[in-house]
């Protein structure tokens, strides 16, 4: 690989929400290792498809959002998969997930835990309402963000009365 994430390895538990920003650090040279479940990611279940033929193969989301990246399948459900997963996280720069709060935790996969093993690791959760807090069970959409972030009070009607 080349560009100026070369030499950097990003492990990213495939999630919809990390999609993009894996993509991003695979485009710049990184070495992304995308793992997926074994029926894989639901996102390969999203539209368009290739000659409109729905198959987890012909994704054209999943496509897209997954170039410069490898992929790797393992069931979290089983420990020795699991553990191959650890092994792999001690081999990386960057961890990359974006699960429910807590998940990564109960699987034995949050920083606390990959950091003894891997001390310069770098984990990023791309959550919406972060790991903690009242609002971490909140669901997300492309308008609450916008709106919860500020961006719609920058737009149109202003009736503040």
């Amino acid at each position: 690989m080349t560009g100026p994430l070369a030499g950097l390895r990003v492990v990213e538990l495939a999630s919809e929400m990390g999609a993009w920003a894996g993509k991003l650090l695979g485009d710049m040279g990184a070495d992304v290792v995308l793992v997926e479940p074994p029926a894989g990611h639901a996102t390969r279940a999203y539209g368009p498809f290739v000659d409109d033929l729905p198959h987890p193969d012909r994704s054209l989301w999943f496509w897209n959002y997954n170039t410069s990246k490898r992929g790797l399948t393992l069931d979290l459900a089983i420990e020795s998969d699991r553990a191959q997963l650890r092994r792999l996280i001690d081999t990386a720069d960057f961890f990359l997930e974006g699960e429910r709060p807590g998940r990564t935790a109960a699987l034995g996969l949050d920083y606390a835990t990959l950091q003894a093993t891997n001390p310069r690791l770098i984990m990023v959760s791309v959550t919406p309402f972060g790991q903690s807090g009242p609002r971490i069970e909140e669901e997300s959409t492309d308008l609450t963000l916008p709106a919860g972030g500020g961006p719609v009070w920058m737009c149109g009607y202003d009736d503040h009365s």
